[in-house]
């Protein structure tokens, strides 16, 4: 496990979860402290907080709450703190202290008490740097959010959803007709592949913050995350004898979740897309469909193989 944290408000969210609940006669020693999704957790006394943070690889461990408390005090007038953990132990800077238990699985909680950090780009000491790919990230307030406009309906934030859209809650690739399946398999493999492209060589700080909250909306599929929007462009540049670069693209946000295909840089043709019905994603699909985002997943998992920061493209545009 590895996170770059707001240590004030880490420091907060450990008071927080320390209070004892009525029933109970004292509280509860033990600190468990996980990261995942974008997001830092601490849990103590049957209660969870959680704040946005960078992070760089999931985990969990458990520690002594009071001693956890104490080191953050340590670090006044730090703004944020890179904490790490494994089984051996948990490291800040040069401090180490025992776990009494650790795992690289998590998964992020249902519920939390949220947690605002006071500056955000205190995380993110290598924005505006540009790196990962050709192009800097950008923050956008509209949707579409990056420079690829899809032919899939009225934009969010526009005005509405399509005509018959919202009766349509049984068929997430509008327009399509036939038996419907489960489409948790695939949006599994849109996850694995978001995870990869973190993973990937020259990302930025900004960018791994963007696909972090992708990937916490990505995870709560088909709940709707309110807040997360956030749009990225991944591929490869073909050369100057071609009119564009090979792309593929994620766009998610509050009222719609769309995959595409952008050819040579031609117009961008939705493989599958979503309008949110209440607080979920209808996520069935055809067999037609179900084929398409099979080629879909394979030919991204078939460029990140293979994927370099210098002939590669990626954009990540973040309005959360």
């Amino acid at each position: 496990m590895k996170f770059t944290v707001d240590r004030p408000g880490l420091v907060q969210m450990v008071k927080q979860v320390g209070k004892k609940s009525p029933p109970q006669t004292r509280s509860d020693p033990k600190l468990r402290l996980f990261a995942c999704a974008a997001r830092v957790f601490v849990e103590s006394n049957g209660v969870v907080a959680g704040t946005e943070g960078l992070v760089f690889e999931d985990g969990q461990c458990v520690v002594s709450r009071k001693l956890f408390g104490q080191i953050l005090g340590t670090y006044k007038g730090k703004k944020h703190l890179t904490i790490e953990a494994d089984a051996r132990g948990l490291r800040i800077e040069r401090f180490t202290m025992g776990v009494q238990a650790y795992s690289a699985q998590v998964v992020p909680p249902a519920h939390f008490q949220v947690f605002t950090p006071k500056n955000i780009a205190d995380l993110l000491p290598e924005a505006g740097s540009g790196a990962g790919g050709e192009g800097e990230d950008t923050e956008a307030g509209s949707w579409n959010l990056g420079p690829y406009k899809d032919d899939c309906g009225p934009q969010y934030g526009g005005e509405g959803l399509p005509d018959g859209a919202a009766g349509d809650a049984g068929s997430g690739a509008v327009g399509r007709q036939g038996e419907p399946s489960d489409g948790g398999d695939w949006v599994l493999g849109v996850v694995v592949l978001v995870r990869r492209i973190i993973q990937l060589p020259g990302i930025s700080a900004r960018q791994a913050l963007g696909l972090q909250r992708l990937l916490f909306g990505l995870e709560s599929l088909p709940t709707v995350s309110p807040g997360i929007a956030v749009e990225i462009n991944v591929g490869e540049r073909l050369g100057a004898s071609a009119p564009g670069p090979d792309l593929w693209l994620v766009q998610l946000n509050p009222g719609r979740f769309c995959v595409s295909r952008c050819v040579q840089g031609r117009r961008v043709e939705c493989v599958f897309q979503s309008w949110a019905v209440g607080q979920r994603f209808p996520l069935e699909v055809d067999a037609a469909t179900g084929d398409r985002l099979r080629a879909w997943v394979e030919g991204l998992e078939r460029l990140l193989g293979h994927y370099h920061p210098q002939e590669g493209v990626l954009h990540v545009y973040d309005a959360t």
